[in-house]
């Protein structure tokens, strides 16, 4: 099935969440600070900006910044990339 064009032009493609999007979102959404996530994920506040840029993390990160963001460990787990 073709998409309709509007004004002569495709709809833009809904674009997937990376991690570092879901990360830096819902920290904000709650009003957590860089600092005490970081804080409770036992990593520097640059290691969590880094985090909230990338389309991965290691997955032995992702149960503490699960806790730390108060969301589920699996939220994070369906939109990390994986490596091929």
């Amino acid at each position: 099935m073709k998409k309709k064009k509007i004004n002569g032009k495709r709809p833009p493609r809904p674009t997937k969440q990376t991690i570092g999007q879901l990360i830096r979102q819902t920290r904000k959404r709650k009003g957590l600070s860089a600092e005490l996530v970081a804080f409770e994920c036992n990593v520097t506040t640059s290691r969590l900006y880094q985090w909230e840029v990338a389309n991965r993390i290691i997955e032995k990160n992702i149960p503490a910044l699960a806790k730390a963001l108060r969301i589920p460990a699996s939220q994070l787990r369906s939109v990390n990339v994986k490596r091929r």
